[in-house]
């Protein structure tokens, strides 16, 4: 769930859009950090679990971010997005599968091959 986020609320940096998230008036990074209270964001339980002082919460949160995502992981969040599959691990699919009644798939690119 963090690497999501740090995908989504570092694209912009990444496309030199803004020198750092804080600057993109559209990221969630701003009430997430609580400059902002929208209202909008929808808190998981990965980051309040970050820590029970929310200072300290937003302090390894914006660490996280400094961190910056390998060209590995970047590659795989967006293969997942382009291809419109989820990320996780068999238990998080199983509980999406569970949740939406959809079976979930990963597939290759591309139609099936011809049969010989």
């Amino acid at each position: 769930m963090l690497a999501c986020c740090r995908y989504v609320e570092m694209n912009p940096v990444r496309a030199n859009m803004v020198d750092g998230p804080r600057q993109y008036r559209w990221s969630s990074y701003r009430e997430r950090i609580g400059l902002e209270n929208r209202g909008l964001l929808n808190v998981d339980a990965v980051y309040p679990g970050l820590s029970d002082d929310a200072n300290k919460r937003i302090e390894l949160y914006q660490a996280h971010l400094k961190q910056g995502a390998s060209d590995k992981e970047i590659e795989l969040l967006r293969s997942a997005c382009s291809r419109n599959q989820l990320t996780g691990n068999n238990r998080f699919i199983d509980e999406i599968e569970y949740r939406t009644g959809l079976r979930i798939e990963t597939r290759s690119r591309g139609r099936p091959g011809k049969d010989s």
